[in-house]
């Protein structure tokens, strides 16, 4: 068996810079609208592809994957890429199959490309995307178990989107093992989603993650000292937007663009809000996420219980109106999937009286 492959590579002693270019990465160019190697090399690998368990650092991929506070839609979709079945294979790369003259000349052509010796140019593995195979060099099986587990997040990464770039494969892969090696790396496991988030064109993917990382750290405030994933509605989404929406009369409307364009007035109150709460919570990954959310024309909506056609209104009944909106909160244990986030709104009665939508 044969295929045209990607090749992945280790460049070992290298500046800080290229470090981060390269650091564990895979070797790949674009021509036009298509990927291609530097060096096209026809190899040939076991006649049986690989079973999962022999496979090492897969179970620890899929593992970090399954626990990561993301959507489990996202979390579908990287699995899918990763598990080995019949139409998506590992082979292992016979020993002595790679001929010297080969292994030399991929080895010059990355050398050249990064301008650095060949004999700094390690291969791990390879891939082609459009047949769904992964070749394993035998370098590969050396690595460590989070250096394993971040290679095949590498190779996956191609599976997921071929219009990927070299560059956002390897910064994936980067953070990934960063999170992989200390699950206290907040900052490159939000890096991570953010940068997924924009591979899938999920603009809501780091919202529920950087939630997650706050909550965690305590840099939100829980529901009256709750354990479980609760926020207060007024710490998501602001003072402002919360007195616009509650506190406005939506009945003096006789058409639903009316309706919307005041909700959309109301959005614009909250960047005002979530800058100044981001200036005083500096450690909060999740006020930068929304800031980047609605600075993208994200747009958030308070719905009604159990309707997506009213909104959440107080309209009336102002006198313990900051009682009321400071008891607001939602709760982070359901499911969440889809481009559009709905959370559940409850209030100090733990009653459930709402739904806001991201």
């Amino acid at each position: 068996m044969k295929q045209i492959l990607f090749v992945l590579v280790l460049v070992q002693a290298l500046s800080a810079h290229a470090v981060r270019e390269v650091q564990n990465g895979g070797g790949g160019v674009r021509s036009g609208e298509t990927m291609e190697t530097f060096f096209s090399a026809n190899l040939r690998f076991e006649e049986e592809p690989e079973s999962p368990q022999n496979i090492p650092g897969l179970m620890r991929l899929l593992e970090e994957i399954d626990t990561m506070p993301i959507k489990s839609s996202v979390k579908g979709v990287l699995m899918s890429a990763i598990y080995p079945t019949m139409d998506r294979k590992y082979y292992r790369v016979k020993a002595g199959d790679i001929s010297e003259a080969t292994r030399q000349g991929i080895h010059d052509q990355y050398a050249r490309m990064l301008k650095m010796s060949s004999d700094k140019v390690v291969m791990f593995a390879a891939s082609g995307p459009s047949s769904r195979i992964t070749v394993l060099m035998e370098e590969f099986y050396a690595l460590k178990e989070a250096e394993q587990a971040a290679i095949l997040l590498h190779e996956a990464l191609w599976m997921v989107s071929t219009s990927l770039t070299y560059d956002q494969v390897v910064n994936l892969e980067i953070d990934g093992q960063a999170y992989f090696q200390n699950h206290e790396n907040y900052a490159a496991l939000y890096r991570f989603v953010t940068n997924m988030g924009q591979i899938l064109s999920d603009r809501t993917l780091s919202l529920i993650t950087s939630l997650a990382i706050d909550l965690k750290r305590d840099v939100l405030p829980k529901e009256n000292g709750s354990t479980l994933n609760t926020a207060m509605l007024v710490d998501l989404v602001g003072e402002r937007y919360l007195e616009c929406m509650l506190l406005h009369d939506f009945t003096v409307y006789k058409s639903k663009i009316a309706e919307i364009d005041y909700v959309r007035s109301c959005n614009s109150a909250i960047s005002q809000s979530i800058v100044m709460k981001a200036a005083k919570n500096p450690k909060s990954y999740y006020y930068q996420a929304l800031l980047v959310y609605m600075g993208r024309a994200g747009h958030i909506t308070l719905f009604a219980n159990t309707q997506y056609e009213s909104y959440l209104s107080y309209a009336g009944k102002r006198s313990d109106f900051a009682t009321y909106r400071d008891g607001l909160y939602v709760n982070f244990e359901e499911p969440v999937a889809g481009d559009r986030i709905y959370l559940t709104v409850f209030d100090s009665m733990n009653r459930p009286v709402g739904r806001i939508r991201f």
